[in-house]
Protein backbone atom coordinates (compact mmCIF):
# COMPACT_ATOMS: atom_id res chain seq x y z
CA UNK A 1 0.00 0.00 0.00
CA UNK A 2 1.25 3.46 -1.54
CA UNK A 3 1.53 6.06 0.94
CA UNK A 4 0.71 9.61 0.03
CA UNK A 5 1.63 12.40 2.33
CA UNK A 6 -1.03 14.58 3.20
CA UNK A 7 0.34 17.71 1.90
CA UNK A 8 0.21 16.01 -0.98
CA UNK A 9 -3.40 15.37 -0.78
CA UNK A 10 -4.17 18.58 0.38
CA UNK A 11 -2.93 20.15 -2.70
CA UNK A 12 -4.46 17.86 -5.10
CA UNK A 13 -8.01 19.26 -3.70
CA UNK A 14 -9.70 21.87 -6.14
CA UNK A 15 -9.48 25.76 -6.21
CA UNK A 16 -12.25 27.47 -3.70
CA UNK A 17 -12.88 24.32 -1.58
CA UNK A 18 -11.98 23.28 1.95
CA UNK A 19 -8.36 21.03 1.12
CA UNK A 20 -9.64 19.14 4.54
CA UNK A 21 -13.07 18.18 3.41
CA UNK A 22 -11.55 16.97 0.39
CA UNK A 23 -8.79 14.91 2.59
CA UNK A 24 -11.46 14.12 4.68
CA UNK A 25 -13.87 12.62 1.96
CA UNK A 26 -11.29 11.12 -0.09
CA UNK A 27 -10.42 8.77 2.56
CA UNK A 28 -13.90 8.22 3.44
CA UNK A 29 -15.27 7.10 0.02
CA UNK A 30 -11.44 4.64 -0.13
CA UNK A 31 -11.54 2.93 2.99
CA UNK A 32 -15.53 2.53 3.56
CA UNK A 33 -16.75 1.65 0.56
CA UNK A 34 -20.46 1.35 0.20
CA UNK A 35 -21.44 -2.14 -0.87
CA UNK A 36 -23.03 -1.69 -4.34
CA UNK A 37 -26.87 -1.87 -4.67
CA UNK A 38 -26.81 -4.82 -7.26
CA UNK A 39 -25.16 -6.91 -4.74
CA UNK A 40 -28.39 -6.68 -2.42
CA UNK A 41 -30.64 -9.21 -4.04
CA UNK A 42 -27.68 -12.14 -4.18
CA UNK A 43 -27.06 -11.11 -0.21
CA UNK A 44 -30.64 -11.79 0.21
CA UNK A 45 -29.93 -15.31 -1.49
CA UNK A 46 -27.16 -16.33 0.55
CA UNK A 47 -29.33 -15.00 4.04
CA UNK A 48 -31.54 -17.44 3.10
CA UNK A 49 -29.30 -20.40 2.37
CA UNK A 50 -27.63 -19.55 5.34
CA UNK A 51 -30.73 -19.21 7.43
CA UNK A 52 -31.72 -22.51 6.00
CA UNK A 53 -28.14 -24.31 6.89
CA UNK A 54 -29.11 -23.25 10.13
CA UNK A 55 -32.22 -25.21 10.69
CA UNK A 56 -30.41 -28.35 9.01
CA UNK A 57 -28.36 -28.39 11.62
CA UNK A 58 -30.43 -28.26 14.85
CA UNK A 59 -32.50 -30.66 13.32
CA UNK A 60 -29.32 -33.04 12.88
CA UNK A 61 -28.30 -32.12 16.21
CA UNK A 62 -32.34 -32.28 17.81
CA UNK A 63 -33.65 -35.48 15.97
CA UNK A 64 -31.22 -38.02 17.52
CA UNK A 65 -32.53 -37.33 21.11
CA UNK A 66 -35.95 -38.32 20.30
CA UNK A 67 -34.81 -41.58 18.72
CA UNK A 68 -33.64 -43.85 22.25
CA UNK A 69 -30.46 -44.49 23.59
CA UNK A 70 -28.91 -46.05 20.86
CA UNK A 71 -29.83 -43.13 17.95
CA UNK A 72 -28.47 -40.63 20.87
CA UNK A 73 -25.22 -43.36 20.90
CA UNK A 74 -24.69 -43.16 17.44
CA UNK A 75 -25.33 -39.41 16.40
CA UNK A 76 -24.69 -37.82 19.57
CA UNK A 77 -21.02 -39.64 20.63
CA UNK A 78 -18.64 -36.83 20.00
CA UNK A 79 -15.89 -39.89 19.31
CA UNK A 80 -15.60 -43.44 17.79
CA UNK A 81 -13.21 -46.16 18.57
CA UNK A 82 -12.34 -48.72 16.17
CA UNK A 83 -9.92 -51.92 16.33
CA UNK A 84 -8.25 -53.57 13.54
CA UNK A 85 -6.33 -56.63 14.11
CA UNK A 86 -2.75 -55.93 12.88
CA UNK A 87 -2.76 -53.12 15.79
CA UNK A 88 -2.81 -52.87 19.49
CA UNK A 89 -3.96 -49.31 19.02
CA UNK A 90 -7.25 -48.22 17.56
CA UNK A 91 -8.41 -45.77 15.20
CA UNK A 92 -9.93 -42.43 16.89
CA UNK A 93 -12.21 -41.23 14.51
CA UNK A 94 -14.95 -37.97 15.48
CA UNK A 95 -18.37 -38.24 14.84
CA UNK A 96 -18.20 -36.17 11.72
CA UNK A 97 -22.21 -35.74 11.90
CA UNK A 98 -22.20 -33.89 15.03
CA UNK A 99 -19.23 -31.78 14.80
CA UNK A 100 -20.33 -30.23 11.58
CA UNK A 101 -23.45 -29.98 12.69
CA UNK A 102 -22.50 -28.02 15.57
CA UNK A 103 -19.23 -25.93 13.84
CA UNK A 104 -21.47 -25.13 10.89
CA UNK A 105 -23.95 -23.84 13.48
CA UNK A 106 -21.78 -21.64 14.57
CA UNK A 107 -20.16 -20.39 10.78
CA UNK A 108 -24.06 -19.95 9.91
CA UNK A 109 -24.73 -17.73 12.78
CA UNK A 110 -21.48 -15.51 12.23
CA UNK A 111 -22.46 -15.42 8.50
CA UNK A 112 -25.66 -14.61 8.77
CA UNK A 113 -24.14 -11.07 10.57
CA UNK A 114 -21.64 -10.43 8.07
CA UNK A 115 -24.35 -10.54 5.38
CA UNK A 116 -26.89 -8.13 6.99
CA UNK A 117 -24.05 -5.97 7.97
CA UNK A 118 -23.08 -6.50 3.94
CA UNK A 119 -27.07 -5.78 3.09
CA UNK A 120 -27.32 -2.89 5.35
CA UNK A 121 -24.10 -0.90 4.06
CA UNK A 122 -25.59 -1.06 0.59
CA UNK A 123 -28.97 1.15 2.59
CA UNK A 124 -27.22 3.10 4.91
CA UNK A 125 -24.14 5.22 5.32
CA UNK A 126 -23.95 3.99 9.26
CA UNK A 127 -23.19 0.30 8.59
CA UNK A 128 -20.03 1.35 6.25
CA UNK A 129 -17.47 1.41 8.74
CA UNK A 130 -19.26 -2.08 10.08
CA UNK A 131 -18.38 -4.14 6.57
CA UNK A 132 -14.88 -2.28 7.20
CA UNK A 133 -13.31 -4.60 9.12
CA UNK A 134 -13.23 -8.17 7.77
CA UNK A 135 -13.17 -9.64 11.53
CA UNK A 136 -15.83 -11.39 10.68
CA UNK A 137 -14.83 -13.04 7.50
CA UNK A 138 -11.95 -14.48 9.64
CA UNK A 139 -13.50 -15.75 12.64
CA UNK A 140 -16.16 -17.97 10.68
CA UNK A 141 -13.24 -19.45 8.71
CA UNK A 142 -11.97 -21.44 12.11
CA UNK A 143 -15.14 -23.64 13.02
CA UNK A 144 -16.13 -24.16 9.59
CA UNK A 145 -12.37 -25.74 8.35
CA UNK A 146 -12.62 -27.81 11.82
CA UNK A 147 -16.07 -29.44 11.07
CA UNK A 148 -15.01 -29.52 7.03
CA UNK A 149 -11.96 -31.37 8.78
CA UNK A 150 -13.12 -33.62 11.51
CA UNK A 151 -15.67 -35.07 8.15
CA UNK A 152 -12.40 -35.78 6.24
CA UNK A 153 -11.06 -37.41 9.07
CA UNK A 154 -13.71 -39.77 9.23
CA UNK A 155 -14.33 -40.63 5.68
CA UNK A 156 -10.53 -41.39 5.28
CA UNK A 157 -10.31 -43.38 8.29
CA UNK A 158 -14.29 -45.56 7.05
CA UNK A 159 -11.60 -45.96 3.69
CA UNK A 160 -9.25 -47.42 5.71
CA UNK A 161 -11.62 -49.90 8.15
CA UNK A 162 -13.15 -51.34 4.88
CA UNK A 163 -13.18 -53.96 3.03
CA UNK A 164 -10.49 -53.94 0.31
CA UNK A 165 -8.56 -51.59 2.52
CA UNK A 166 -7.25 -50.52 -0.68
CA UNK A 167 -5.68 -47.59 1.24
CA UNK A 168 -4.49 -49.48 4.21
CA UNK A 169 -1.96 -51.79 2.02
CA UNK A 170 -1.06 -48.59 -0.02
CA UNK A 171 -0.35 -46.20 2.14
CA UNK A 172 0.35 -48.42 5.47
CA UNK A 173 -1.61 -46.04 7.88
CA UNK A 174 -1.37 -48.12 11.41
CA UNK A 175 -3.41 -46.41 13.68
CA UNK A 176 -1.04 -44.46 15.68
CA UNK A 177 0.40 -42.89 12.74
CA UNK A 178 -2.80 -41.99 11.67
CA UNK A 179 -4.31 -40.21 14.67
CA UNK A 180 -0.84 -39.11 15.71
CA UNK A 181 -1.25 -37.12 11.75
CA UNK A 182 -4.77 -36.07 12.16
CA UNK A 183 -4.61 -35.09 15.95
CA UNK A 184 -1.39 -33.20 14.67
CA UNK A 185 -3.40 -31.22 11.77
CA UNK A 186 -6.03 -30.38 14.18
CA UNK A 187 -4.09 -28.36 16.46
CA UNK A 188 -1.80 -27.24 13.89
CA UNK A 189 -5.09 -25.72 12.12
CA UNK A 190 -6.69 -24.31 16.12
CA UNK A 191 -3.70 -22.71 16.88
CA UNK A 192 -2.55 -21.08 13.55
CA UNK A 193 -6.26 -20.04 13.00
CA UNK A 194 -6.69 -18.77 16.60
CA UNK A 195 -3.16 -16.68 16.22
CA UNK A 196 -4.23 -14.87 12.97
CA UNK A 197 -7.84 -14.54 13.93
CA UNK A 198 -6.46 -12.81 17.43
CA UNK A 199 -4.06 -10.76 15.36
CA UNK A 200 -6.80 -9.66 12.98
CA UNK A 201 -8.39 -8.47 15.76
CA UNK A 202 -5.15 -6.49 17.21
CA UNK A 203 -4.92 -5.16 14.18
CA UNK A 204 -8.34 -3.94 13.25
CA UNK A 205 -8.72 -2.65 16.70
CA UNK A 206 -5.39 -0.57 16.68
CA UNK A 207 -6.61 0.96 13.03
CA UNK A 208 -10.10 1.96 14.36
CA UNK A 209 -8.33 3.85 17.08
CA UNK A 210 -5.83 5.45 15.32
CA UNK A 211 -8.71 5.88 12.51
CA UNK A 212 -10.86 8.30 15.45
CA UNK A 213 -7.93 10.19 16.53
CA UNK A 214 -6.98 10.84 12.73
CA UNK A 215 -10.69 12.01 12.02
CA UNK A 216 -11.17 13.76 15.04
CA UNK A 217 -8.10 15.47 14.24
CA UNK A 218 -9.42 16.60 10.59
CA UNK A 219 -12.35 17.31 11.50
CA UNK A 220 -11.04 19.90 13.85
CA UNK A 221 -8.95 21.21 10.68
CA UNK A 222 -12.06 21.39 8.52
CA UNK A 223 -14.02 23.58 11.36
CA UNK A 224 -11.20 25.94 12.43
CA UNK A 225 -10.53 26.20 8.26
CA UNK A 226 -14.56 27.18 7.70
CA UNK A 227 -14.43 29.77 10.55
CA UNK A 228 -11.11 31.77 9.27
CA UNK A 229 -12.60 31.54 5.71
CA UNK A 230 -8.88 29.84 4.05
CA UNK A 231 -6.54 30.98 5.96
CA UNK A 232 -3.53 28.91 6.68
CA UNK A 233 -3.76 26.49 10.24
CA UNK A 234 -0.92 27.19 12.66
CA UNK A 235 2.05 24.64 12.39
CA UNK A 236 1.36 23.11 15.18
CA UNK A 237 -2.18 22.07 14.05
CA UNK A 238 -0.87 20.94 11.02
CA UNK A 239 2.40 19.20 12.61
CA UNK A 240 -0.10 17.29 14.73
CA UNK A 241 -2.44 16.23 11.72
CA UNK A 242 0.21 14.66 9.67
CA UNK A 243 1.26 12.95 12.86
CA UNK A 244 -1.74 11.46 13.40
CA UNK A 245 -2.15 11.09 9.63
CA UNK A 246 0.90 8.72 9.23
CA UNK A 247 -0.09 6.89 12.43
CA UNK A 248 -2.92 6.12 10.55
CA UNK A 249 -1.83 4.65 7.41
CA UNK A 250 0.74 2.71 8.94
CA UNK A 251 -1.91 0.85 10.88
CA UNK A 252 -4.15 0.41 7.97
CA UNK A 253 -1.20 -1.04 5.83
CA UNK A 254 -0.01 -3.71 8.64
CA UNK A 255 -3.82 -4.80 8.95
CA UNK A 256 -3.67 -5.23 4.94
CA UNK A 257 -0.52 -6.67 5.01
CA UNK A 258 -1.44 -9.29 8.08
CA UNK A 259 -4.95 -10.04 5.98
CA UNK A 260 -3.06 -10.50 3.21
CA UNK A 261 -1.16 -13.21 5.16
CA UNK A 262 -4.32 -15.02 6.58
CA UNK A 263 -5.77 -15.70 3.14
CA UNK A 264 -2.95 -17.22 2.19
CA UNK A 265 -3.35 -19.33 5.21
CA UNK A 266 -6.89 -20.34 4.88
CA UNK A 267 -6.09 -20.95 1.42
CA UNK A 268 -2.75 -23.52 2.46
CA UNK A 269 -5.04 -25.21 4.64
CA UNK A 270 -7.74 -26.09 2.20
CA UNK A 271 -5.32 -28.01 0.38
CA UNK A 272 -4.59 -30.63 1.94
CA UNK A 273 -7.72 -31.20 3.09
CA UNK A 274 -9.20 -31.25 -0.28
CA UNK A 275 -6.31 -33.76 -0.89
CA UNK A 276 -7.72 -35.96 1.42
CA UNK A 277 -11.22 -35.68 0.24
CA UNK A 278 -10.18 -36.55 -3.09
CA UNK A 279 -8.55 -40.30 -2.09
CA UNK A 280 -11.90 -40.72 0.10
CA UNK A 281 -14.50 -40.24 -2.61
CA UNK A 282 -11.74 -42.32 -4.90
CA UNK A 283 -12.24 -45.01 -2.27
CA UNK A 284 -16.04 -44.97 -1.46
CA UNK A 285 -16.34 -45.61 -5.60
CA UNK A 286 -14.50 -48.34 -5.38
CA UNK A 287 -16.31 -49.41 -2.42
CA UNK A 288 -19.64 -48.55 -4.59
CA UNK A 289 -18.16 -50.82 -7.32
CA UNK A 290 -17.77 -54.08 -5.31
CA UNK A 291 -20.97 -53.80 -3.80
CA UNK A 292 -22.72 -54.02 -6.76
CA UNK A 293 -20.82 -56.55 -8.29
CA UNK A 294 -21.92 -58.85 -5.30
CA UNK A 295 -25.24 -57.24 -5.26
CA UNK A 296 -25.93 -58.04 -8.64
CA UNK A 297 -24.39 -61.61 -8.53
CA UNK A 298 -21.73 -60.82 -10.88
CA UNK A 299 -19.15 -62.20 -8.42
CA UNK A 300 -19.68 -63.94 -5.19
CA UNK A 301 -19.00 -63.22 -1.78
CA UNK A 302 -16.13 -65.10 -1.18
CA UNK A 303 -14.70 -63.93 -4.82
CA UNK A 304 -15.09 -60.68 -3.63
CA UNK A 305 -13.09 -61.24 -0.19
CA UNK A 306 -10.51 -63.04 -2.16
CA UNK A 307 -10.03 -60.01 -4.50
CA UNK A 308 -8.28 -58.62 -1.01
CA UNK A 309 -5.33 -61.34 -0.30
CA UNK A 310 -2.32 -60.70 -2.10
CA UNK A 311 -0.83 -62.74 -4.41
CA UNK A 312 1.78 -65.61 -3.45
CA UNK A 313 -0.42 -65.64 0.33
CA UNK A 314 -1.92 -68.19 1.88
CA UNK A 315 -3.19 -67.76 5.20
CA UNK A 316 -3.70 -64.26 6.00
CA UNK A 317 -6.82 -61.76 7.69
CA UNK A 318 -8.84 -60.21 5.65
CA UNK A 319 -11.68 -57.90 6.78
CA UNK A 320 -15.31 -57.92 4.85
CA UNK A 321 -18.19 -55.71 5.11
CA UNK A 322 -20.38 -58.92 4.61
CA UNK A 323 -20.51 -62.22 6.44
CA UNK A 324 -20.31 -65.38 4.62
CA UNK A 325 -23.01 -67.79 5.53
CA UNK A 326 -23.81 -71.34 4.46
CA UNK A 327 -27.01 -71.84 3.15
CA UNK A 328 -29.29 -69.94 0.49
CA UNK A 329 -31.25 -67.93 2.39
CA UNK A 330 -28.67 -66.15 4.21
CA UNK A 331 -26.91 -65.31 0.32
CA UNK A 332 -29.95 -63.77 -0.42
CA UNK A 333 -29.66 -61.66 2.34
CA UNK A 334 -26.08 -60.93 1.78
CA UNK A 335 -27.30 -59.86 -1.97
CA UNK A 336 -30.26 -57.24 -0.15
CA UNK A 337 -27.53 -56.34 2.32
CA UNK A 338 -24.82 -55.55 -0.68
CA UNK A 339 -27.47 -52.77 -1.56
CA UNK A 340 -27.73 -51.68 1.68
CA UNK A 341 -24.07 -51.01 1.65
CA UNK A 342 -24.33 -49.58 -1.68
CA UNK A 343 -26.23 -47.04 -0.83
CA UNK A 344 -24.53 -46.35 2.38
CA UNK A 345 -21.02 -45.52 0.13
CA UNK A 346 -23.22 -43.45 -2.28
CA UNK A 347 -24.12 -41.30 0.52
CA UNK A 348 -20.60 -40.87 1.85
CA UNK A 349 -19.26 -40.34 -1.62
CA UNK A 350 -21.88 -37.63 -1.96
CA UNK A 351 -20.84 -35.93 0.97
CA UNK A 352 -17.66 -35.78 0.57
CA UNK A 353 -17.84 -34.62 -3.10
CA UNK A 354 -19.68 -31.65 -1.94
CA UNK A 355 -17.30 -31.04 0.49
CA UNK A 356 -14.27 -31.21 -1.59
CA UNK A 357 -16.18 -29.05 -4.15
CA UNK A 358 -16.68 -26.50 -1.19
CA UNK A 359 -13.12 -26.47 -0.31
CA UNK A 360 -12.11 -26.34 -4.27
CA UNK A 361 -13.96 -23.35 -4.56
CA UNK A 362 -12.32 -21.65 -1.78
CA UNK A 363 -8.80 -22.55 -2.82
CA UNK A 364 -10.04 -20.85 -6.63
CA UNK A 365 -11.18 -17.84 -4.53
CA UNK A 366 -8.26 -17.13 -1.91
CA UNK A 367 -6.37 -17.08 -5.08
CA UNK A 368 -8.44 -14.41 -6.65
CA UNK A 369 -8.26 -12.71 -3.17
CA UNK A 370 -4.75 -12.29 -3.64
CA UNK A 371 -4.17 -11.54 -6.80
CA UNK A 372 -6.55 -8.98 -6.57
CA UNK A 373 -4.25 -7.29 -3.55
CA UNK A 374 -5.42 -3.79 -1.84
CA UNK A 375 -8.39 -3.80 -3.89
CA UNK A 376 -9.81 -6.07 -1.55
CA UNK A 377 -10.05 -2.91 1.00
CA UNK A 378 -11.04 0.29 -0.75
CA UNK A 379 -12.10 -0.65 -4.39
CA UNK A 380 -16.09 -1.35 -3.38
CA UNK A 381 -17.24 -3.49 -6.25
CA UNK A 382 -14.14 -5.82 -5.93
CA UNK A 383 -14.62 -6.29 -2.05
CA UNK A 384 -18.09 -6.94 -2.82
CA UNK A 385 -17.72 -9.49 -5.66
CA UNK A 386 -14.91 -11.39 -3.22
CA UNK A 387 -17.61 -11.46 -0.24
CA UNK A 388 -20.09 -12.82 -2.19
CA UNK A 389 -17.82 -15.56 -3.81
CA UNK A 390 -16.92 -16.21 -0.16
CA UNK A 391 -20.26 -16.85 0.26
CA UNK A 392 -20.33 -19.42 -2.41
CA UNK A 393 -18.92 -22.27 -0.80
CA UNK A 394 -22.07 -22.19 1.68
CA UNK A 395 -24.40 -24.11 -0.81
CA UNK A 396 -22.05 -27.05 -1.11
CA UNK A 397 -21.95 -27.12 2.25
CA UNK A 398 -25.97 -26.75 2.87
CA UNK A 399 -26.21 -29.76 0.30
CA UNK A 400 -23.59 -32.13 2.24
CA UNK A 401 -25.57 -31.30 5.94
CA UNK A 402 -28.88 -31.73 3.51
CA UNK A 403 -27.88 -34.92 2.71
CA UNK A 404 -26.20 -35.93 6.34
CA UNK A 405 -29.87 -35.01 7.77
CA UNK A 406 -31.42 -37.23 5.19
CA UNK A 407 -29.25 -40.40 5.61
CA UNK A 408 -30.19 -40.04 9.36
CA UNK A 409 -34.07 -39.74 9.16
CA UNK A 410 -33.71 -42.63 6.86
CA UNK A 411 -31.46 -44.89 8.77
CA UNK A 412 -34.11 -46.47 10.42
CA UNK A 413 -34.59 -48.86 7.41
CA UNK A 414 -31.30 -49.60 7.77
CA UNK A 415 -31.01 -50.29 11.16
CA UNK A 416 -34.36 -53.04 10.61
CA UNK A 417 -32.09 -54.35 7.64
CA UNK A 418 -28.79 -54.73 10.12
CA UNK A 419 -30.99 -57.14 12.93
CA UNK A 420 -31.67 -59.55 9.91
CA UNK A 421 -27.85 -60.05 10.51
CA UNK A 422 -28.49 -59.39 14.27
CA UNK A 423 -25.42 -57.16 14.26
CA UNK A 424 -25.77 -53.61 13.89
CA UNK A 425 -22.38 -52.23 14.59
CA UNK A 426 -20.83 -54.05 12.58
CA UNK A 427 -23.13 -52.88 9.33
CA UNK A 428 -23.87 -49.53 10.22
CA UNK A 429 -20.86 -48.02 11.70
CA UNK A 430 -17.35 -49.04 10.55
CA UNK A 431 -18.33 -52.88 9.41
CA UNK A 432 -15.55 -55.07 9.87
CA UNK A 433 -15.39 -59.11 9.37
CA UNK A 434 -12.17 -60.57 10.06
CA UNK A 435 -11.19 -64.24 9.13
CA UNK A 436 -8.78 -66.69 8.02
CA UNK A 437 -8.53 -68.26 4.13
CA UNK A 438 -8.83 -71.42 5.37
CA UNK A 439 -11.88 -70.38 7.85
CA UNK A 440 -13.78 -69.10 3.70
CA UNK A 441 -12.86 -72.65 2.44
CA UNK A 442 -15.04 -74.79 5.06
CA UNK A 443 -17.34 -72.63 4.62
CA UNK A 444 -17.23 -72.38 0.60
CA UNK A 445 -17.57 -76.44 1.13
CA UNK A 446 -20.31 -76.31 3.61
CA UNK A 447 -22.74 -74.05 1.16
CA UNK A 448 -21.60 -76.35 -1.79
Amino acid sequence: MKIVPLQELLQRSPPNTNPFQFVHDLIARVLLPRTPNCAAPALVFFGIVYGANILVCLAILIIPLHRGPTSRKKYQSPWQVHHIPESTTPYYIPNSGLCMAVFQLITCVISEIYVAMMYYSAKSQSFQRATYALVWVEIRWLPMYLGVWATAWASFAFCLCTSERTLYRSLHLNPLVFNSLCFLFATALFTLAVYYTVRQLTLLTSSYAQHDIFFKNLHLAIDQWNRTRGKPLPEPTLINLERTYESFVNSVRVSMAHTRSTILFWTICAIPIFLVYAVSVWAFLTLVRGCTDVATGKISVLDHCKAVIEPGTKDQDISSDLDVKCNNTDQITLSGMGNYLKRKYIYLATQSSCLSLCLCFHIAVGIFRLAAGDKVIYDGNVRAAVALLNFGGSCFIFLAMTIQCYHMVTDKKGERKSEILANEERVINYPIQVSSVKEKKKKKNCAS
